[in-house]
């Protein structure tokens, strides 16, 4: 054996030690790769019914939220009617009942001026009345 011979041969061995240690980790690498194929597989096959459950429990909320709509418009129309009634019976009655209760009110004190025996109201003078001012 030459010279030659043996640094090829010594070569060659380097050359299969360089591959063999290039080898190890590029099967561990595809043993990895073929394990996380694996759990993307799995994590797909059970996150697709969580998918379909997660859409169906969306559809159902906006249905309910369409009746809370409905629900509030009817409760906000309710409330204006409410308001206008108020107004309402504000505007016919209040304004008669305040006319009433002022008119029966002076009625009252003329009543309690001229017959205070009748009131139990012994203070107040006849001829002078309640609102009179001294000195008059």
């Amino acid at each position: 054996m030459s010279l030659g011979e043996i640094a090829g041969l010594i070569a060659a061995i380097a050359f299969f030690v360089i591959s063999l240690a290039c080898f190890v980790p590029a099967f561990k690498l595809g043993k990895l790769f073929d394990s996380l194929g694996k759990d993307i597989d799995d994590a797909v096959t059970h996150s697709l019914p969580l998918i379909d459950e997660t859409t169906k429990t969306v559809e159902h909320t906006n249905r309910e939220l369409e009746k809370v709509d409905a629900i509030t418009d009817s409760v906000g129309r309710t409330t204006q009617n409410i308001a206008a009634l108020s107004d309402l019976y504000g505007a016919a009655l209040g304004k008669p009942i305040i006319k009433a209760t002022s008119a029966f009110h002076g009625i009252k004190e003329t009543a309690k001026e001229k017959f205070p025996q009748f009131f139990g109201d012994t203070d107040t003078e006849p001829s002078k009345g309640k609102h009179a001012k001294d000195g008059e």
